[in-house]
């Protein structure tokens, strides 16, 4: 009997890849809007930490499913696949930014720029996730050969190199502290594998509050508490990031929330099994959705800067649009390339299987 999909974390990868396409709303306007007033900078940060979760999110789930891999052949040879896709979404990247984008690169250029991940700008996540691969079987050693006590230590290690110092740090510098009780910051580039190793946690170790809301109220009040002190420490014309990104304390609490709390809300799925095939579909292609939406972000963007936007924070009654319109043509993109792949693949196979057939006939001496 095969194992059945767990449809809460196919929910979340698309939860996570529509956040990103919501984040980089922010990267795509964020040079064009002029804000003009403490409520431009309240719906600024209020839209911003809504979608902040969406690395997060992604990384948690990388730990929650791989917890038992193990570094054999089998596994690093499955990490050519993720390669391929990279490098076959940064050559159409490139040639998209030499046509399109009127874009002088050169073929050295080019090589160069997938190697260093910026063929794509967004594909840093490629960068962190190819290292995460790497190491994932050798965090998986650990937490196997760890008592939970043990366990539960190396997450709050990691949290103390890691996540709090870049917390605290930065918020710190706000309130004026910096130069008295800085923490060592030196492994703030780690958060990943806290990330990770959380993730692996909730798998290892299934836990739950008596009530599930009790998440979605938590969640709700890291968000605005996150909004509050950003807020605070905002003003005209420089918008504060104090309570800081992916490595904040405060996205990490608000992202393991709504991890706990969708992935506890099985029972309450019944009404997205209809959509079921169309969530599965969207979940398995979460990277290629990533990588292509570049291209599909520099029309939609171009369009609506050019005929549409304000260059107002009234810019962000289009945010939800905008981001539905890039996701769905993104992932209708991709199943189209995944399509021709699967009929040249086929094709292919066809081909080949006619041909050894010749050629046993030959063998054989058949006509």
């Amino acid at each position: 009997m095969t194992n059945q999909r767990n449809m809460s974390i196919d929910i979340l990868k698309c939860i996570a890849i529509f956040s990103v396409i919501g984040v980089h709303f922010i990267l795509n306007t964020a040079n064009s809007i002029v804000v003009n007033s403490n409520i431009d900078i309240a719906i600024f940060l209020a839209y911003r930490q809504f979608f902040i979760i969406c690395v997060p999110l992604f990384i948690l789930t990388t730990g929650y499913l791989n917890i038992k891999k193990e570094p054999t052949k089998k596994y690093y040879k499955n990490i050519l696949p993720i390669i391929g896709i990279y490098f076959f979404y940064s050559i159409l990247s490139l040639i998209f930014r030499n046509t399109f984008m009127q874009e002088s690169i050169s073929i050295i250029d080019g090589v160069r720029l997938i190697f260093t991940f910026q063929a794509i700008p967004y594909a840093w996540y490629i960068n962190m996730y190819l290292g995460l691969y790497v190491l994932i079987p050798f965090l998986n050693k650990i937490i196997k050969n760890s008592s939970k006590k043990e366990f539960e230590l190396f997450i709050l290690v990691i949290l103390v190199v890691s996540i709090l110092p870049a917390t605290w740090n930065n918020f710190s510098t706000f309130l004026g502290y910096s130069n008295m009780i800085p923490l060592p910051n030196f492994w703030t580039g780690i958060y990943p594998i806290a990330y990770y190793i959380i993730g692996a946690y909730i798998k290892s170790y299934s836990f739950s509050m008596k009530k599930n809301y009790y998440y979605l109220l938590i969640a709700i009040f890291i968000y605005g508490a996150a909004i509050g002190t950003n807020y605070i420490y905002s003003d005209i014309g420089n918008i504060s990031n104090a309570v800081k990104d992916y490595s904040s304390l405060f996205i990490l609490i608000q992202s393991v929330c709504l991890f706990m709390l969708i992935l506890n809300k099985k029972k309450s799925f019944k009404i997205f099994r209809p959509f079921r095939p169309l969530i599965t579909k969207v979940a398995n292609c979460t990277l290629e959705i990533y990588l292509v939406s570049y291209i599909i972000d520099n029309f939609i963007y171009k369009f609506f800067k050019s005929f549409i936007f304000t260059n107002t924070i009234e810019d962000y009654l289009f945010a939800l649009p905008i981001v539905v319109s890039v996701f769905t043509i993104s992932f209708l993109l991709v199943f189209f390339l995944k399509s021709i792949k699967k009929v040249i693949i086929d094709k292919f196979k066809s081909e080949r299987n006619k041909y050894l057939t010749k050629q046993n006939k030959a063998t054989t001496g058949i006509i």
